[in-house]
Formats: structure tokens, sequence, C-alpha cells
């Protein structure tokens, strides 16, 4: 590994132009990049404003019994008489139907036609109404804020599932930025390689030791590699920028992956078969769905049940020549009223009851469906990072032979039984091995946070803990 660690550095001097050193850009470690990603990105913003508008919904349910207050201000032209009444009605339902309502109004009748006895009328009334069939209970009643309540529960989820997601994609950017780092390394030492062997083809022509055409075909994989130089400074520059816009920063190319790696170990569970479900949100966010499924089902269900209501009202008048007089209210008045308001035709009701009976067998379905998806991604991702593992190892097995091959190719360069292309081959087959493990290091810990994606782990707490020491090996 200490080889790998120098090839990260000499990554870092070959990704800067000798030119633009002021310039180059902080290298950040990922635990910061992510820091900066939660608090900066625009998904963050839109995680945010979405919880507080499914909020602000609960809150608008939630008005649904609280007392209202009514003026009541009438005033009536007619040619016979005129009318003007002043007062304020204070109405409140409760979470089970039952509907309070008191109020206080005056009224003034006047004509200039025919004398009006007692022009004057105060009357003072509370009114008490409750629902009997459809109405009746507190499940039908808070219905509206229920699934309000339900909805806003499911909308958190939502954002913990977005913010995991928001993880992964920083994560995934991050590896994509260093492992570009690490081409412009190989490419710049392919490079490197391709002039040496420019220049000892010119040499050996000059000496008469080889053809022009020697010379030509250096000359080419020389322009070749400049060109891949180039291409791949620019793939760099793409990756930097696609992490910074992430972090929502107008300034591209601020920062860049500290070039070190470690390598991480997942933090599974190990009752994980009977406990993937419960940490997945999606599988939390369908418990939801079902919830709210067969809430509406048994609105629809009641809603054809008949729409029959009892009201008690007891009120206390006054009447006089003067307003004064009408506020004694000496006088006591009472009314029972049974109110029936269901029509004969239910083709509606019935409609909506068989729209929601499918909606509901539509969300079990859905749920079947979803739980063979999640054990099926749980298995294949534990697959996936058996395989990353032994990749690893046999990148870590080549590396070692091709330090041994490098090691014996310059042993017998020095000792004059071999020429100075078999070195340069063997470094580039090191330098390639080099490569090939951290970048099946680097697809390793990608799949490490995909495990704690599948399984509905993943967050900076969860990656922090996974991060462990470098392998000394």
């Amino acid at each position: 590994m200490k080889r790998i660690t120098g090839l990260l550095i000499t990554a870092l001097a070959a990704s800067v132009p000798p030119g633009d050193a002021a310039q180059a850009p902080d290298p950040i470690s990922l635990q910061r990049y992510l820091q900066l990603v939660v608090q900066l990105s625009d998904q963050v913003r839109d995680i945010d404003d979405d919880l507080v508008n499914r909020q602000l919904d609960v809150d608008l349910a939630e008005l649904a019994f609280e007392t209202r207050v009514t003026p009541l201000v009438n005033f009536s032209v007619g040619a016979a008489s005129d009318s003007r009444s002043v007062g304020v009605e204070a109405l409140r339902k409760n979470e089970f139907g039952t509907e309070i309502g008191m109020g206080l109004e005056s009224r003034e009748v006047s004509s200039d036609t025919f004398a009006v006895v007692n022009p004057f009328n105060t009357r003072a009334f509370v009114r008490v109404s409750q629902g009997l069939l459809r109405s009746w209970g507190r499940s039908y009643n808070r219905f509206g804020l229920t699934v309000a309540e339900l909805e806003s529960e499911k909308q958190a989820l939502d954002a913990q599932r977005r913010r995991q997601d928001l993880v992964l994609e920083a994560v995934q950017r991050y590896h994509a930025s260093l492992l570009a780092e690490l081409l412009v390394e190989r490419s710049a030492q392919a490079l490197e390689r391709a002039e040496r062997h420019a220049e000892a083809a010119q040499a050996r022509h000059r000496a008469g030791l080889t053809s022009k055409v020697d010379v030509y075909r250096a000359e080419l994989a020389r322009l070749a590699a400049q060109n891949a130089f180039k291409d791949q400074q620019r793939t760099t520059a793409r990756e930097r920028e696609r992490m910074d816009e992430l972090m929502a920063l107008d300034e591209v190319g601020r920062y860049q992956p500290a070039l070190d790696i470690q390598r991480w170990t997942p933090l599974i569970p190990e009752d994980w078969q009977e406990n993937v479900l419960n940490t997945r949100v999606d599988w939390q966010m369908h418990l939801l769905d079902t919830q709210i499924a067969e809430l509406r089902t048994f609105h629809a269900q009641r809603n054809l049940s008949a729409d029959l209501s009892l009201s008690v009202q007891l009120e206390q008048e006054g009447f006089g020549d003067t307003y004064s007089d009408s506020t004694q209210l000496d006088e006591t008045e009472w009314s029972l009223l049974l109110q029936y308001k269901t029509a004969l035709q239910r083709g509606e009701e019935q409609n909506t009851l068989q729209r929601q009976r499918r909606s509901r067998v539509r969300v079990a379905r859905t749920g079947r469906a979803l739980k063979r998806q999640i054990q099926r991604e749980a298995r294949e991702i534990l697959a996936d990072l058996s395989a990353g593992e032994r990749r690893y190892q046999i990148g870590l097995q080549q590396l070692a032979q091709a330090e041994q091959a490098l090691q014996l190719a310059e042993i017998r360069f020095a000792r004059g039984l071999s020429s100075n292309a078999d070195v340069l081959d063997s470094e580039a087959a090191f330098s390639s091995a080099e490569l090939d493990v951290v970048s099946s290091l680097i697809a390793y810990n990608n799949t490490v946070a995909r495990v704690g994606h599948v399984f509905g782990l993943l967050d900076e707490n969860w990656l922090r803990a996974a991060i462990v020491v470098p392998d000394a090996r």
C-alpha cells in the first residue's frame, strides 16, 4: 500500500499544470465533502421545503376542529320594510362529530308603510348537532386529519430516503473524481514512457541500430499519449465540477478529492434477513400506504350510509321598542331538528367505493412485489460485496507479481542482460497493477456504500463507522 500512496501523491502533482499551481483546487476529505453536501446542496433544501409543505397540510386539516368565529351581518331593503341585523357566532366541531354553536344576534325592523311592533329583537342561542349514521364516530370525522398525518409521516420517510440517495450519490461522485485523478497520473506516466521510447528510437536510429519506421512508430505513440493525457485532464476537470455541483457552489473546480484511500468495512446486522424490511424506508412507506388505503376504503364504505343528523337548539330572546328593552332576553325558545340529507341515487358513492377497493388491492400487490425486490437486492449486494473483495485480493497478488517482475527487469538491465525497453514495459505493467488495485478498492468502497443504501442504513454516521484504517498490506 505504500507504493499505492506514492501513486496518489504523484497523481496530485500530475493533475495540476505547473503554471496554475496557485489556483490548484483544495483537497477535501470524503467526510468533509459529505458534510458540505448535506448542508449546501439544493436537494436538501428541496427536502426541507417538502417537509414544511406537508406539515402545512396537517395544520390545514386541524383547522376543521378549531373554533370558527363568524360575524352575522345582514342589511335588507324592501318596498314595505327595511331590516338590519348584526351579531357573531362561534362554531366548533370535535373529532367525534359533535358540532356546538353559540351566538348572539340583534335585529332591527323599520317601515314607512305600517307600524312595527317591537322593532328590536335580540337573541342568544346554543345549538348542538350530531351525526347519527354516516357521521358517527371519531374514525370517520377525523379521516382528513388522520390521512394528512400519515402523509406527513410518509413525507418524513421519503426525506430520509432522499437523503440516503444524496449520500450515495456524493460518495460515487467523490470516488469518480478520485479515479479521474489517478487516470491523469497514469496518462502522465504513459506520456513520459512514450517520450523516452521516442528519444531512444531516435538515438538508436542515429547509431544505425534501427530503421526510420521505428522512429515514426515511436513518434506516433508519443502523440497518442499526449492526446490521451489532455483528454484525461479535461475529464478530471469535469469530475471536479460535478463534485462542486452537488454542493451548489457557483465557483467551479474549487475542491478535489484528497488522494488517499481507506478500505471500508460494511456494518451489516447479523439478523439482517429478519430485519431488512424494517430498516428499509420504502417498506415503511408501503406500510403507511396500506394504512391510508384502508382508511380511504372505510371512508368510502361509510359514505354509503344515510346522512342523518340530530340538532337541538336553545334560544333566549328579547323584544322591545328599543335595543335596551330587547336585551332583557326574557323569552325561551327551543327546537329539535332531525335532518336527512342523502340523495336516492348512490352511483357516485358506489363508484368511489369500487375504486378504493381496487386501490387497496393494488397497494397489497405492490407490497408483495416490494418485499421480493428488497430481499433480492439484499442478496445481490452481498454477492457484489464478496466479488469486490475477491477482485481486490487478486489485484494485490497481481501487484506483488508486477513488483517482482519490475525488480527483476531492473537487475537484468543493470547487468546488461536486457534492454531499457524491458524495464519500461515492466514499469508500465507495475503502474497498471497499482491502478487496478486502487480502482478495485474504489469500486469496493462504492459497493460498501451501496450495502448501507440497500439495507436502509446509509447516512454520515454509518459511513463514518464503516471507514477503517488503511490495510497495511
